[in-house]
């Protein structure tokens, strides 16, 4: 199998249809009754075990900068290229958490037509994402937050300071997920892990790619069904869930809405009233694929 360096890096890396209509439809339901899908080789969490191996044509333990798996789907060994300055700011080994029920609170403005702040602190741990702020909207969004899931656009404004919302919390452990793009390994990771130290978590890449590949799926069988077209980036919202469902027994989210339009009666955001685009994310594709995992009891869709 020939090595792919970092790859894919991009949605546009992978081609538009990589299916036929039988082959997407078949695979979406594989994918969606497997969403737990950690194992010895695809891990959740960055860490420097990851980076050791043993090198039988040395006879020894051997260090390397990359993390390497194996893709059956496309018969290519992956390569995942880390900055050498980053290894000693990781965790030795994997943190382990485990929780009964989570919550995943979207930052859609519908969490403005319900009061479940107080259901949603009752949670043993409240996913929340892009650093939004809860104070003043307790009664509706809670006020607890375990895991914020973090995009690039947000970890470079708070390691700027230029965020418009400041937290004293220094408690909630910080995810960047982006880890399947180079930029943000190199570019971002670092300073971040610095900066916070073991509140700052990086998904694995292998992880944060197979989350990549499950919304790729399903978004083409969707499409053949539908014959309709939806954009290829996921939203921060579906590596939040994907995350929860590895480490919860079930999970309930909260504030997600299918906006598909500035007409749309609720607010984009329950925080502000910036208007809403639809030009980067299909927020009613991921709806669609969060309401098949409620039929399969996966996760339950509150608000």
């Amino acid at each position: 199998a020939r090595a792919a360096k970092d790859r894919p890096t991009t949605q546009d890396d992978l081609p538009e249809r990589t299916h036929t209509p039988e082959e997407a439809r078949y695979l979406s339901k594989k994918l969606l009754n497997n969403v737990r899908f950690l194992d010895a080789t695809t891990r959740l969490i960055t860490h420097r075990r990851q980076f050791v191996v043993w090198n039988a044509t040395l006879g020894s333990v051997v260090h390397r900068n990359y993390i390497e798996y194996f893709d059956s789907d496309t018969n290519t060994t992956m390569e995942y290229r880390f900055p050498p300055e980053l290894f000693k700011l990781l965790p030795l080994n994997e943190p382990t958490y485990d929780y009964k029920r989570c919550a995943v609170v979207g930052n859609s403005g519908v969490s403005l037509l319900h009061l479940l702040g107080p259901e949603i602190d009752g949670h043993d741990a409240v996913f929340r994402m892009n650093l939004a702020p809860v104070r003043g909207f307790e009664q509706h969004v809670g006020r607890r937050t375990t895991f914020q899931i973090v995009n690039s656009p947000n970890i470079r404004e708070m390691l700027t300071g230029t965020l418009r919302w400041r937290t004293n919390d220094n408690t909630t452990k910080l995810v960047m997920f982006e880890t399947g793009t180079q930029f943000a390994r190199y570019h971002l990771a670092p300073s971040l892990l610095e900066e916070h130290g073991d509140r700052a978590l990086l998904l694995n890449p292998n992880f944060a790619n197979q989350c990549l590949k499950l919304w790729l799926t399903l978004k083409e069988s969707i499409e053949y069904d539908w014959n309709v077209q939806f954009h290829r980036k996921p939203m921060s919202g579906l590596y939040a869930t994907m995350m929860a469902l590895q480490i919860c027994d079930h999970v309930d989210l909260y504030g997600f809405d299918a906006y598909t339009s500035s007409k749309t009666r609720n607010l984009y955001h329950y925080f502000d009233h910036v208007q809403g685009f639809t030009d980067v994310h299909s927020f009613d594709l991921a709806m669609h694929i969060f309401k098949q995992l409620q039929r399969r009891g996966i996760l339950s869709v509150k608000s």
